[in-house]
């Protein structure tokens, strides 16, 4: 039986439904129009003088709220992939509201790494396979440029401070491949707190020579 059959098979008997209000919809990992636009709330997020120093500039594609929250978690504390056709459909329906996306069409991308204790605890880092549709829609390479060398405490148990000497020192350049140092690196994490972990990242790709580094987080409260 032919992989569409199948699908079809599925559809018929578990009907795709919105993530949000459970209408029905075409297909899976499909967003009923009213409840994507409700989610998206596509905005520039407030960066400190020392975090401008880094970064170009930095967008987040919603709130971490609600649907986009209920997603995220279960995909990063209970491993169900299911969630990630919905959320792949957010990004490729929302990206396109940043306006310095069409200016890194082609360009590469980086993933905020974790480090390695975490990533063979959790099997996976979250915030490549959120955006690895993404990186297909625009045309991007990844680059392995970052390793997370120190292990941390979760950041959300910390205040600024706390959270800045945590991550000190967390992110080593590996990057060995040739690439015009000017060109636009797009950075990408999964949540924007207080932009912390996007300044560290960002810092030591500044000191490793590139100079235009864009930020982009699925969600932040910011």
């Amino acid at each position: 039986m032919g992989f569409n059959v199948w699908q079809q098979l599925l559809n018929f008997f578990y009907p795709p439904t919105c993530p949000c209000c459970n209408k029905l919809v075409e297909e899976i990992g499909e967003w009923c129009f009213p409840c994507l636009q409700r989610e998206q709330k596509v905005r520039r997020l407030p960066l400190t003088v020392q975090q401008n120093k880094y970064l170009t500039d930095i967008w987040a594609l919603g709130t971490y709220s609600d649907t986009l929250q209920k997603l995220l978690k279960r995909l990063k504390y209970q491993q169900d992939m299911t969630v990630l056709p919905s959320l792949h459909f957010f990004i490729k329906h929302t990206a396109n509201k940043v306006p310095f996306m069409d200016s890194l069409l082609g360009e590469k991308a980086v993933y905020i790494p974790l480090h390695h204790k975490k990533l063979q605890l959790r099997g996976f880092n979250q915030t490549e396979l959120l955006f690895i549709a993404l990186l297909k829609q625009w045309q991007m390479q990844k680059s392995i440029l970052l390793e997370r060398v120190k292990e941390t405490v979760p950041q959300y148990r910390l205040n600024r401070r706390e959270r800045a000497s945590n991550l000190r020192g967390a992110f080593s350049y590996v990057g060995q491949e040739r690439m015009p140092k000017e060109s636009g690196l797009l950075l990408l994490d999964d949540v924007f707190t207080t932009g912390i972990t996007m300044q560290t990242a960002a810092l030591v790709l500044r000191r490793a020579g590139h100079r235009q580094i864009y930020g982009l987080a699925l969600v932040s409260n910011a």
